[in-house]
This record gives structure tokens, sequence and C-alpha cells, in this order.
């Protein structure tokens, strides 16, 4: 195994968690909060030219279209769910993390209901 290519890939690995710590940090320092969803919109994006791709649109033309994709549903997604976020993001985030303990302790419960270790 060479040094230089094992060198590069550490070197490109890296810049590339640069770039998510740096997203992280302009996305909550413009909302006021932690949006861990930009990873999902990369990812969106992607799957745009595949599914262009695969319907015979050149590569070249699904890259060109897909931030077009992906700025209408994060605009949808603005407009319906981040926008209560942005009055009183503490209340969503307790409000949020109350509902799913609920759920879970529901489904913790009827887990151990019917089972028993003893």
């Amino acid at each position: 195994m060479s040094v230089v290519p094992f060198v590069f890939d550490v070197l490109a690995y890296s810049a590339i968690f640069v770039l998510v710590v740096l997203g992280l940090g302009v996305i909550a320092s413009m909302m006021g909060i932690f949006n861990f969803a930009h990873g999902e919109f990369v990812l969106l994006g992607a799957y745009t030219v595949y599914l262009l791709q695969q319907q015979g649109v050149p590569t070249w033309a699904g890259m060109m279209a897909a931030p077009f994709a992906v700025a209408l549903v994060g605009l949808l997604l603005e407009r319906t769910v981040i926008r209560r976020f942005y009055a009183a993001p503490v209340v969503a985030m307790l409000r949020h993390l109350r509902d799913r303990t609920a759920r879970c302790g529901k489904a913790c419960a009827g887990c151990s209901a019917g089972s028993s270790t003893r």
C-alpha cells in the first residue's frame, strides 16, 4: 500500500468533514436552531439525478434540475414544518421530546408486558 494515495484519501475525507461542520455552523447561525437535515437534502439531490437518469435524461441535465427540486422540497418543508420552530424553538424541541418519550414508553411497556425474564 502506497502512502501517497492514503494521504490524499485522508485529506479528501477530512475536507468533507470540514464542509459538513461549516454547513452546520452556517445553518445554526442563520436559523438560530440546529438543523441536521442538510445531509438528507444532499441525498435528495443525488436521488433526483438518479431518477432522472433512469428516465433517460442526461446526467448533466439531472444535475441542473436537482437543486431546483431540492429547493422546492426545502421551501415546502420550511413553510409547513420549520416555521413553527422560529417562534419558540425550546418549546418545540421539548414538545417533540415529550411526544417521542411517550411513544417510546408505550412501545417499551407493550413489549415487556407479555415477556418475563424470571
